[in-house]
């Protein structure tokens, strides 16, 4: 209708019947908003913008898809989401208002979190960066001081993560700025990761032992406030241990190096302890025993109690216990050839169970 000012509108009206009629009224046109000035950029999700940037008076706003108005400045937006928003708001300039539609396109900011497992002191404890479904964007990551009381820190090789190793018991704040090749950043923090003590552990064992013979092992200095667990080799078994296993009873049924590990652990932190022990071919004391059966002529028993063992018989130490009544004539005579013979023909003459032992020493065991 061309500039502002007074107008006078006139219609002429005609009906079916050709009958004609002017009707006139007088208008006041008014100068509507003409600020049309709003934000001209690309928003990161989350981030928030001033969006009507104009002079005339804000009345009501629509942020589209997703989006965010703030409860105390309805011009101030965000959005959750990436992608195109239409957002639809409504100006004023006292006289006149005007809707109008604009197109703004949101970018991904970097989503994740950070993960930590369980921390010890002197041991890594990893940190990690989890990105969900937007690694592809990830171009930059700032881990400003979060590691400047660590001792050591390794990067682990085809991601954002770190094997950190603190000396120190106690809290530790983590957080990262990831900068995405957007230009978006987000920064996620952990507001703090707790380092525990680690526990420590130590036992005595000898340099060598004998297979198949049982040996005690104790933890030294032991904890109460620690859980301990043992591990003494595939040829080693634990016959028996006590309540917090601070103590075993172990046998090695194999000869040769072999490795046996103590463990502590309290609040997810363990130490391990390994000590290296040699185990010695055990003397082997195998013998077979016949029947003996009285003779009622002789009122005799007589048998052979044959060595089986594989033990040096000219170097070993035997000790026989045949269980002999020496009153009652019993003996027990060394069966040669040859004369290192550890055969023995044995004669019993009193009736009832005999126990017979044999005992083998070498140079080790």
């Amino acid at each position: 209708l061309g500039t502002p000012g007074a107008r006078t509108i006139s219609i002429e009206v005609e009906n079916a019947n050709g009958c004609m009629n002017d009707v006139s009224f007088d208008v006041d046109l008014r100068q509507g908003p003409t600020d049309f000035t709003v934000y001209n950029g690309q928003p990161c999700t989350f981030d928030e913008i001033e969006f009507y940037l104009g002079s005339e008076t804000l009345v009501d706003i629509d942020p589209g898809v997703d989006g965010i108005v703030d409860s105390t400045d309805q011009n101030t937006l965000s959005w959750t989401t990436a992608g195109t928003k239409t957002v639809t708001y409504t100006i004023s300039n006292g006289q006149c208002n005007i809707t109008r539609q604009v197109e703004i396109e949101v970018l991904p900011s970097p989503l994740g979190e950070i993960t930590v497992d369980i921390g010890c002191v002197g041991q890594p404890t990893l940190v990690s960066y989890g990105g969900a479904g937007a690694a592809s964007i990830f171009a930059d990551y700032d881990w400003d001081d979060s590691f400047a009381d660590a001792v050591s820190v390794s990067k682990l090789a085809g991601q954002e993560a770190y094997e950190v190793i603190w000396d120190t018991p106690g809290t530790y704040e983590i957080d990262v700025i990831v900068t995405g090749e957007n230009g978006c950043e987000s920064f996620i923090e952990l507001p703090t990761i707790t380092i525990n003590p680690s526990p420590t552990v130590g036992f005595r064992l000898p340099a060598t032992i004998c297979e198949f013979v049982e040996r005690d092992l104790f933890i030294s200095n032991p904890d109460s406030a620690y859980q301990y667990s043992w591990d003494v080799g595939p040829n080693g078994v634990i016959l028996a241990s006590n309540a917090d296993s601070t103590q075993i009873t172990a046998v090695w049924e194999d000869i040769g190096n072999t490795n046996v590990t103590a463990t502590a652990s309290q609040n997810g932190c363990s130490t391990s302890r390994t000590r290296t022990i040699r185990v010695l071919n055990s003397p082997d004391p195998s013998f077979e025993a016949p029947l003996f059966c009285l003779d009622e002529n002789t009122n005799e028993a007589v048998g052979i109690i044959t060595y089986t063992g594989d033990n040096d018989l000219n170097n070993d130490t035997f000790e026989w216990d045949f269980d002999l009544d020496s009153a009652a004539g019993e003996t027990a005579v060394r069966d040669t050839p040859p004369a290192n013979s550890q055969n023995y023909v044995v004669t019993y003459k009193t009736p009832g169970r005999k126990e017979v032992s044999l005992t083998v020493t070498n140079d080790n065991c």
